[in-house]
């Protein structure tokens, strides 16, 4: 049996929903390069970007971020410096 799986698209309203960014961010995303270009257009104002394509990008982005701004470790707080 032939497994054809269904390609996903999102339009950039969906993608700025998703990822909690403006509209124009993930235009001005597109155009440096940061997540792929959109794969196409549905019609003369509907453009849509392959999902599992966004959603590598993404996952790249916050994952780089997270190597570079790792979160911050609490040492002590004050309760357990007062017992000592």
């Amino acid at each position: 049996m032939n497994s054809v799986q269904e390609q996903q698209y999102l339009r950039a309203s969906d993608i700025a929903k998703q990822y909690k960014l403006g509209v124009s961010t993930v235009w001005r995303y597109a155009q440096n390069g940061t997540i792929p270009k959109p794969y196409g257009k549905l019609s003369p104002k509907v453009t849509v970007w392959r999902a599992d394509e966004v959603h590598s990008a993404m996952n790249d982005i916050l994952t780089n971020q997270q190597e570079r701004f790792p979160k911050l470790v609490i040492v002590g707080n004050s309760e357990t410096e007062r017992e000592s």
